[in-house]
């Protein structure tokens, strides 16, 4: 009861899609965290937001780390494989670097908003409070909000609206691509003309697809808004708003224009968005942009005719195409399954229906408004596929399918026409 406003008990229902969004960094909410929780019920939302958009086992080996105590050997595999690191003290040194950053991002961005949004957010405290909360959900990419009309109040202020930004790619881009433009730029800087390092084939992607990504989200939106939602805004908020909500929709899920308000193809441009997310080892989900790269490359290949996938003069491995390919499919039978079932159980627009799974699956956190009056069965199903989106869909088929004995047997090949 400590956590709401009058002190009423939160129904079941609604804690768990609450704690479930924000550890799955979603943002989606039944509430109005403003006006409904209490400040003790924001920062417990605050905390799970922080251990999410961490990982549960970053956080847990940051713990050990911090207390000094020895690392399970399952633990340093998997961060072994989600770090991409080669041992145990690359993983430990990844794992400091992680917590430095998200500690470091938080605090300047937390500055930044405290002293932009003094006397327009309450008085000291409440505006420390709410700069704090909105660094940490935005390095996360969580987009919970202390304010009831989310960031909507802000979409003409430039400051709130680069730093916000700013901590929304920092978290988007993954870990080890900002450790690897760092030590990069590290190199460049202290060995000057001598010879100098050069970005992973992995950061390239990441940096260019999501470049790419934000230029025709907000180059759409502001195409298809420019004469309905952008009509009057001013030349400011007509910028910033397509820009803002290209880069939120990277699964952020912080708003500064009235969804709901948006024309049906940039409903579908931001579905898109959604859909592919961010990039591995981030705080962000969805698909990732190297799952769409690596997908993008094979049809580029293919229409070439060429034998192998290639990326930036490199050429990516079959087993790697083979498991985008692999998540793309379940991605989109997972969305589809759970859409259906949706339609089956609310009686809503297809669209937005559409809007909020995808939404849910990329932890996203942008809806057109109808999280709120979902039926209980529509909340535990959007509650299910934050859960699933968060902790990825190859993992949920690994867990599913992985441990049957392999066949020891072939069958003899025979050709099948397709397309």
């Amino acid at each position: 009861p400590a956590a709401t406003v009058s002190g009423h008990r939160a129904s079941l229902t609604d804690a768990l899609f609450t704690a479930t969004s924000a550890t799955c960094v979603t943002g989606l909410s039944v509430q109005d965290t403003a006006r409904y929780f209490s400040v003790f019920g924001q920062v417990v939302i605050l905390g799970l937001i922080q251990v999410g958009g961490l990982g549960i086992m970053t956080f847990s080996v940051s713990l050990a780390l911090l207390l000094k105590k020895r690392i399970e050997m399952r633990q340093e595999v998997a961060m072994q494989e989600m770090l991409d690191q080669r041992d145990l003290s690359s993983v430990k040194r990844m794992t400091l670097f992680i917590l430095k950053m998200t500690l470091v991002a938080e605090a300047l961005g937390a500055l930044v908003l405290a002293v932009a949004w003094q006397g327009r957010a309450g008085g000291f405290f409440k505006t420390v409070f709410a700069a704090i909360f909105h660094a940490v959900s935005a390095f996360c990419n969580a987009g919970f909000s202390t304010f009831s009309d989310n960031l909507t109040g802000f979409r003409s202020d430039i400051v709130t609206n680069v730093t916000v930004c700013l901590l929304i790619v920092a978290g988007g881009l993954g870990f080890v691509v900002i450790r690897d433009v760092f030590f990069v730029c590290k190199n460049r800087l202290t060995r000057g003309q001598g010879k100098r390092e050069h970005l992973k084939g992995q950061s390239r992607i990441v940096l260019v697809t999501s470049l790419v990504l934000i230029v025709i989200g907000a180059a759409g939106l502001f195409f298809a808004e420019k004469d309905l939602l952008l009509a009057g805004q001013g030349a400011r908020a007509g910028i910033l708003i397509p820009v803002f909500q290209s880069v939120s929709a990277r699964t952020a899920g912080f708003n500064s224009c009235d969804i709901g308000r948006l024309c049906p193809f940039s409903l579908w441009l931001l579905i898109g968005l959604m859909f592919i997310g961010g990039s591995p080892a981030s705080t962000a989900g969805g698909i990732k942009t190297t799952t769409a790269a690596i997908l993008w490359a094979m049809l580029w290949s293919e229409l070439r005719e060429r034998p192998q996938i290639e990326l930036f003069k490199r050429t990516i491995p079959a087993e790697t195409v083979k498991k985008a390919a692999v998540i793309l499919v379940f991605s989109l039978l997972l969305v589809a399954v759970f859409t259906g079932v949706l339609m089956l159980v609310e009686q809503k627009e297809p669209l937005a229906l559409v809007f909020e799974t995808v939404s849910a699956f990329g932890t996203v956190g942008l809806s057109t408004g109808i999280t709120p009056v979902l039926t209980v069965p529509g909340k535990l199903l959007i509650t299910l596929l934050m859960f699933i989106g968060r902790i990825g869909p190859l993992t949920v088929g690994y867990a599913l399918f992985r441990g049957r004995r392999p066949a020891q047997y072939r069958y003899a090949q025979e050709a099948v026409g397709i397309g």
